[in-house]
């Protein structure tokens, strides 16, 4: 194959490549539909890739589509078992849909695929706080935070905690932290309205 011939066919391939990046980016984003599009097609272009499946699980999942969320969840898990954040949003389906033991036991199995990832031990507490746990909620997120200081939803959540236990001042903390780090997540508008109730 000449040199044209070579080059004409990566440019053909990279036309239609997955953009995992530009997916993940617009979900940080808050542009949930166009994360949602840009998944879909990232999935039509690579349909046994489990981080193409993954992305529009989470997509999917964040505009409030928990089976159809489920469906790519499961399949991301089916072509990379050894994954621990498709094990994660796993979990987070499972959260959605009130499966706690099924939560429980993705994000246990998240922790053994890999204890250094920080998702486990904030959606863990983000299921005690979903089963209204809350004490333990506030401990096991504490542990989060002081662990990743960055990870704005060890903060959201942290703040969702002490907000159900009526303490005004550690949940503005939070909240604000929370939107230091992530100004443009989808749940910024809700979280400054709540803050301009507590205040």
């Amino acid at each position: 194959m000449n040199k044209l011939m070579v080059t004409l066919t990566v440019a053909a391939g990279m036309l239609g490549a997955a953009d995992f990046d530009r997916s993940m980016q617009l979900l940080r984003d808050g542009k949930t539909a166009e994360a949602v599009t840009q998944a879909t097609a990232d999935v039509e272009a690579e349909p046994q890739s489990a981080r193409a499946h993954e992305v529009l699980g989470l997509a999917l999942l964040q505009q409030g589509k928990p089976e159809e969320a489920g469906t790519h969840m499961a399949k991301a898990a089916e072509l990379d078992p050894e994954s621990s954040s498709i094990r994660v949003g796993l979990a987070r389906v499972a959260i959605e849909r009130k499966q706690w033991d099924t939560a429980w036991a993705a994000l246990d199995k998240a922790g053994q695929l890999d204890d250094s990832n920080s998702q486990v031990k904030i959606y863990q507490g983000a299921l005690q706080l979903a089963k209204k746990d809350y004490a333990l909620s506030v401990k096991t997120l504490t542990a989060a935070v002081e662990a990743s200081p960055e990870e704005p939803y060890a903060h959201y959540y942290l703040a969702l905690a002490h907000y159900a236990m009526k303490h005004p001042a550690m949940t503005v903390n939070h909240f604000e932290r929370f939107l230091a780090i992530a100004p443009n997540a989808p749940e910024a508008s809700r979280v400054s309205s709540l803050l301009r109730s507590i205040r």
